[in-house]
């Protein structure tokens, strides 16, 4: 299965009539160009559990529309998985997060 499927089969599987209403699942436009994932953990069977933070690449300083440069920043903070990546990237960071859901090392 794919990853973006996993995610959002993942995502129905979690809602229970009130986790659905807090953080959920966000991803967003960056404007460096790239996306950011915000993943709640509250309430979840991941909320406490030890994940190692992980970077790859460098993020640009300039927007440069051209870029193609793989980059992303990825850690667990205040209950929340937290991913920033650069614009080919948004699957990269699906699969580190259900990497570290399913016990896989990165």
């Amino acid at each position: 299965m794919d990853n973006l499927t996993w995610l959002t089969r993942g995502y129905a599987k979690q809602c229970n009539g009130e986790w659905e209403h807090g953080p959920g699942i966000k991803i967003q436009t960056l404007d460096n160009p790239g996306w950011m994932l915000q993943i709640n953990l509250e309430e979840t069977d991941l909320e406490g559990r030890t994940f190692e933070n992980q970077e790859s690449g460098e993020v640009s300083e300039e927007y440069d529309p051209t870029q193609v440069t793989s980059w992303w920043v990825c850690r667990v903070e205040k209950k929340q998985f937290f991913a920033a990546c650069g614009a080919h990237d948004l699957e990269a960071v699906i699969s580190i997060f259900r990497n570290w859901v399913e016990g896989r090392d990165p």
